[in-house]
């Protein structure tokens, strides 16, 4: 269901990403602006394009420390503000790219030969440290564009100059051309990603549920393999119905074997333990039974005698602290028994 979930998301986003590129170079040619009529159609429709493809994958990848609406509008006013201070820094002080007021900070004058030569101070770091965020690379590109198109005798960028036209003699950063950016676009949206899935594995969600660390590692979870839970008869408030006592009893004779057949669900022992104030308490306390397939069963109980929280753990949306519960036949104990429930 993750990978339903990220691809269909994915999908929809790309494909806003690409109509949003050809409109924005559509009313760019409508109202003739000049770096839309002077350069290649190519060059406008990647760059503003690829832009948008690498913010797909950014935005996943922050939307995994987010967990309500107001914290994703903070987040994005604070990321214009940030492009907002990084267009003045780029398209007016010409820093770290180059431009129309400075040479690139990677490089500097030979007095003696009149060339650029690189630096070997912490300048150059600046540049490849900035470009991790998509705006920089989006403003820059905006920038030579721009740039090169100015003059009422430019003739602008060519898609096949997309590379070349960028020169240490025209003050601008070859590290960082058009079609450079292009390519960091594709590995930013890639990189943020791979990023986004893997964080939203492990951090944990709402109810506290994640993944470990290596999960992606795990056997099970790519469905090589099926996780082997014990199951232990751990008592830690005895019932005193005998039909509560009847059923566990039955129960526990399937302890560490596969599901019966004629269930659709079995619970061996599932916990869910809680600290209050440093008191543990125990929501669900290691009960033991089987649900029948195409049986209607209800879990009646006072408030608070854990069934809602039992729910929660069959449904994946609450680890549960100990025992185990067969669904289907898979385990609710493991990550990759839960991904294909």
């Amino acid at each position: 269901y993750d990978t339903a979930y990220w691809l269909s998301w994915h999908i929809y986003q790309s494909g806003m990403a690409l109509l949003f590129g050809f409109f924005i170079w559509v009313f760019g040619m409508i109202f003739q602006f000049r770096m839309f009529h002077k350069n290649d159609f190519g060059v406008v429709f990647l760059t503003f394009w690829l832009f948008g493809q690498a913010m797909v994958g950014f935005g996943f990848f922050v939307s995994t420390f987010l967990s309500r609406a107001a914290q994703a509008v903070t987040s994005g006013f604070v990321v214009f503000l940030i492009g907002f201070i990084l267009y003045f820094l780029i398209v007016f002080a010409s820093m770290p790219f180059g431009g129309s007021y400075a040479a690139p900070m990677a490089y500097e004058l030979n007095i003696t030969s009149g060339n650029y030569t690189k630096k070997t101070n912490g300048d150059p770091a600046l540049g490849p440290i900035l470009s991790a965020l998509p705006p920089t690379l989006f403003i820059q590109s905006i920038a030579d564009m721009g740039r090169f198109t100015a003059a009422d005798t430019a003739q602008g960028i060519r898609f096949s100059e997309a590379d070349s036209y960028c020169t240490l003699e025209d003050k601008c950063d070859p590290d960082f051309s058009i079609r450079k950016c292009w390519n960091c676009f594709i590995a930013l949206y890639f990189l943020y990603s791979l990023l986004g899935v893997y964080l939203d594995n492990v951090l944990a969600d709402d109810m506290g549920v994640r993944k470990p660390y290596h999960y992606f590692l795990l056997p099970s979870y790519w469905g090589l393999s099926h996780a082997r839970v014990t199951d232990t008869v751990s008592v830690i408030e005895r019932s005193t119905d005998e039909d509560v006592l009847a059923e566990e009893a039955e129960a526990q004779t399937r302890a560490n074997q596969p599901m019966s057949a004629a269930s659709a669900i079995e619970v061996r022992g599932i916990r869910a333990t809680f600290q209050r104030n440093k008191k543990v308490f125990h929501a669900v306390k290691g009960p033991w039974y089987s649900v029948g397939k195409r049986q209607l069963f209800a879990l009646l109980g006072p408030n608070g005698a854990g069934k809602t929280t039992t729910i929660n753990m069959l449904t994946g949306f609450l680890p549960p602290s100990g025992g185990n519960a067969l669904v289907c036949g898979e385990s609710i104990a493991q990550a990759g028994g839960m991904a294909r429930i």
